[in-house]
């Protein structure tokens, strides 16, 4: 779509995915949670003030695109802080829950800004940017979200509008980075572990930018697309805060909470899979690596890149016949079914973590994953998917062996990450 087009667009941003429903929905999953309703409501408000007051002021720097243009050039939607705020107080509280609230909200807000940003930056990436310009931008992503500062010619007006929008997004990722960066001296050792988690998410970002390497199968899916996301950095504010609260992080206590910390990554590896299922429409139009496309491919479901462009729906429909689908939504399951283990495995006497907490913020960060693909397919079978894992719906197993792909081995590397840091 041309920048005309984006600009005479209706589709504004402002109230996609914020209807009613979704209003009334959220407000009752909150109400439904372990923690206090109240204290979720206050840590909403506030953090929602807190992250547009900042949007606004990019209107004040002529190096930044600000908040209405974003939004006009569909870089930018109101939903995109709204979810990352109601979906990070959800783990925040659960894991910071003898933390005083002032300090829950810088999580909040690191977490908000790490998600905003890199999204806005994905949407430039994938709509107006070429390979080397994203590996590019990816690389100041680093300085930004662990220095606060963004690329180095910022002292130069920007003339192309792309560039402005690009330091929009670096400079809400800078507020991550100032938030975190002034807890490193009292937390050194979850910083230090913060820092090496952004530096090996960006170095995949530009892997996937310059090597054009695309995996050939399942397994290669799960080496190079699953092993590159990083979910630690969801969890990595949390621990920041802990550590500087509490003045220290070691020993056992060092192990539970890095323990919580490998389950937000393995949470955030089944929602990977969710997202190709529920975003099949965009990837084929994108021409994104998609797991259904490599499944179909292994198991003999011919297709070819012409007919998938034209009748995307045609095939959709075809892979839910030949069981594809559930097969990745299964694969998915597994994971997610490892995550909560992880947190299932917190003592209950442990006083510090809301075990029940965190394993509600498990489901409903599921739910929120899925809830498209009750919007897409609107029937039964999607209702079942995204309201159970067993139950209602087969169980992980009975769809997918335990043998057909080499999930243990998530598990043993998370584990091994945990002992490895927990002595470090």
């Amino acid at each position: 779509m041309s920048v005309s087009a984006r600009l005479s667009s209706n589709k504004d941003g402002k109230t996609e995915g914020l209807g009613p429903a979704y209003l009334i929905l959220g407000a009752v999953f909150s109400l439904l949670g372990s923690g206090n309703p109240v204290t979720r409501l206050r840590l909403f408000r506030r953090a929602s003030s807190l992250f547009d007051s900042r949007l606004q002021t990019l209107r004040h720097n002529e190096h930044f695109l600000d908040k209405e243009s974003l939004t006009r050039m569909q870089l930018l939607k109101q939903k995109y802080p709204t979810y990352a705020i109601y979906l990070a107080i959800f783990g925040s509280q659960a894991a910071l829950s003898k933390i005083d609230s002032g300090q829950v909200v810088n999580s909040v807000m690191a977490k908000t800004s790490m998600a905003v940003s890199t999204k806005v930056m994905d949407n430039l990436s994938d709509e107006w940017e070429t390979a080397e310009e994203a590996f590019r931008s990816t690389g100041y992503l680093m300085s930004a979200l662990t220095d606060g500062m963004i690329r180095p010619e910022y002292e130069k007006v920007p003339t192309r509008w792309i560039d402005r929008a690009e330091s929009s997004a670096l400079e809400m990722a800078s507020w991550a980075g100032h938030i975190l960066g002034a807890m490193r001296d009292s937390a050194p050792f979850s910083y230090k572990t913060y820092v090496s988690d952004v530096k090996r998410w960006v170095e995949g970002q530009q892997s996937s930018f310059m090597h054009h390497q695309r995996p050939v199968s399942m397994q290669d899916y799960l080496a190079m697309i699953l092993e590159k996301s990083t979910g630690n950095l969801w969890a990595d504010p949390d621990l920041i805060v802990f550590e500087s609260t509490l003045g220290c992080l070691d020993g056992a206590l060092r192990k539970r909470a890095l323990s919580i910390r490998a389950q937000a990554d393995l949470l955030i590896k089944s929602c990977l899979l969710y997202d190709d299922v529920v975003d099949f429409y965009y990837d084929v139009e994108h021409d994104s690596v998609n797991a259904l496309l490599l499944l179909a491919e292994e198991k003999g479901v011919a297709w070819n890149a012409r007919d998938l462009a034209r009748k995307p729906h045609s095939y959709l429909r075809l892979l839910y016949e030949k069981g594809i689908v559930d097969e990745v939504l299964a694969l998915g399951d597994r994971l997610f079914v490892l995550a909560l283990n992880a947190v299932r495995n917190i003592s209950y006497e442990d006083a510090l973590f809301d075990r029940r907490e965190l394993e509600y913020a498990c489901h409903l960060l599921r739910l929120f994953n899925l809830r498209k693909l009750v919007n897409r397919d609107r029937d039964l079978h999607a209702l079942k998917v995204c309201l159970s894992v067993g139950g209602v719906r087969k169980t992980p197993e009975a769809l997918l062996p335990a043998d057909t792909y080499d999930l243990d081995g998530f598990l043993r590397s998370a584990q091994n990450k945990v002992e490895q840091l927990a002595h470090r």
